[in-house]
């Protein structure tokens, strides 16, 4: 990217469009433990780490034990549902080519654990494009915080001005925005028109759109 030293990308439904999947896992997960929820209420509390997601559908408190239990069984879920169709946006991979071929650091800031993120780099054989992997273990808060923007630039050793974030969600936009850096929205979960007031650079349909052109 002209003028950028890194690039940080969100994982989720940036480097692959998998939200459905996530989100049929969540509604199974639920129903099984009688709380189910409809998707459009659902969605009101998608976003932020694990633990923040739980608390929010369930009036009770529990323990992180328990906690990493429950996320375990549902990211189980959502890799059984997805990993016969894992694939990469389309354009990502050149795109990624592109970016270390021009000495761009790259890195990942995603509220994913660390084996949906094994999962995906793994599962789409990218892992050697990255720098930097900050997933949900090594957050304390989740997006729209921007603690995992800012430290996957601290490790990628790059100021967060100087670094191009990629999201597809509100809450992502704006953990990267708090952070210090311009944002690239992909329009895998949310229309052009939606990112409109989010403040970012540009919105994109896939990588390709993004390549340098002969």
């Amino acid at each position: 990217m002209k003028g950028k030293k890194a690039i940080i990308f969100d994982m989720d439904g940036t480097m692959v469009d998998n939200m459905d999947f996530h989100i049929d896992a969540w509604l199974q997960y639920l129903e099984k433990r009688d709380k189910a929820m409809t998707k459009e209420a659902f969605l009101k509390v998608l976003h932020g780490t694990m633990k923040e997601i739980i608390h929010r559908i369930f009036d009770e408190r529990f323990e992180d034990a328990e906690i990493d239990a429950m996320r375990r069984e549902k990211e189980g879920l959502y890799r059984s549902l997805y990993r016969e169709h894992i694939r990469p946006i389309a354009g990502l991979q050149d795109f990624l080519e592109e970016q270390r071929a021009n000495g761009v650091l790259i890195g990942l800031a995603t509220a994913g654990d660390r084996d949906n993120i094994d999962f995906t780099l793994d599962g789409l054989g990218m892992r050697h494009y990255f720098q930097a992997l900050i997933g949900a273990e090594e957050v304390q808060n989740g997006k729209p915080h921007p603690e995992a923007f800012l430290l996957a630039a601290e490790t990628l050793g790059v100021d967060p001005a100087h670094c191009m974030a990629f999201e597809d969600s509100m809450s992502g936009i704006e953990a990267a925005r708090r952070a210090g850096m311009e944002v690239i929205a992909v329009t895998t979960f949310h229309t052009p028109e939606e990112f409109n007031s989010a403040g970012v650079l540009r919105t994109i349909a896939n990588y390709h759109e993004l390549l340098i052109k002969e």
